[in-house]
């Protein structure tokens, strides 16, 4: 039995996202490296909404890697191969130590799950040379999922895998769309900021590390 007072801690699991959370990117600079390889800008009005369908297609996979490339080389009139634009749409990212360091400072207390909108070719890559996938138990990548958040399908697979009730979960992202959705179905959530701490937010729920 805790000690009098002594606040019980509420979470089993955190959820956390990649992009802009564990792996950065820019996305200005993944623009221009795309245009930097095409005929066409993804400011023009016709290209760049066009753009993000297919590739909210290949996040939700729909699209294989050879199908998005070449529904990217003909709206944006790619002119290199497959195999250098594969290197020009991977190579994007860089680490978060800060946030690394306190999913690190998480593991074995709590189940840890990434749950990511991102498609084959960015998780390989990313996997690959951050070796992120060690840090979770579970991966809910939405292309595996066939959705992408803020579908709930997202949220519920995520907690399905973890074994965990929506509050006893903590999920962690950058985008405030997805952190209501989040909410909406249960769960706490942190508002992801390069200045908010993930295991502070842990322990505003009686948890202690």
């Amino acid at each position: 039995m805790g000690s009098k007072g002594k606040k019980t801690c509420e979470l089993k699991a955190v959820l956390c996202d990649l992009g802009g959370v564990i792996a950065l990117f820019d996305e200005e600079t993944i623009r221009k490296r795309l245009e930097g390889i095409a005929r066409r800008s993804l400011e023009e009005p016709e290209v760049g909404p066009a753009f993000l369908e297919e590739l909210f297609s290949f996040e939700r996979g729909e699209l294989g890697p050879e199908e998005f490339f070449q529904r990217t080389k003909e709206l944006l009139e790619v002119e290199v191969p497959f195999e250098e634009f594969v290197r020009v749409w991977e190579d994007n990212f860089w680490l978060n130590p800060k946030a690394v360091e306190e999913l690190e400072r998480l593991r074995g207390r709590f189940r840890l799950v990434l749950v990511s909108n991102t498609d084959p070719l960015h998780w390989r890559h990313i996997d690959r040379t951050f070796g992120i996938g060690r840090l979770f138990d579970e991966l809910v990548l939405s292309y595996e999922v066939g959705a992408i958040k803020p579908d709930r399908k997202m949220f519920e697979v995520a907690l399905e895998k973890a074994g965990v009730e929506p509050p006893e979960a903590l999920y962690v992202d950058d985008l405030e769309e997805n952190v209501r959705a989040a909410a909406e179905v249960g769960m706490h959530t942190l508002l992801y900021r390069p200045d908010r701490s993930i295991l502070e937010a842990v322990r505003s729920h009686g948890c202690e590390l």
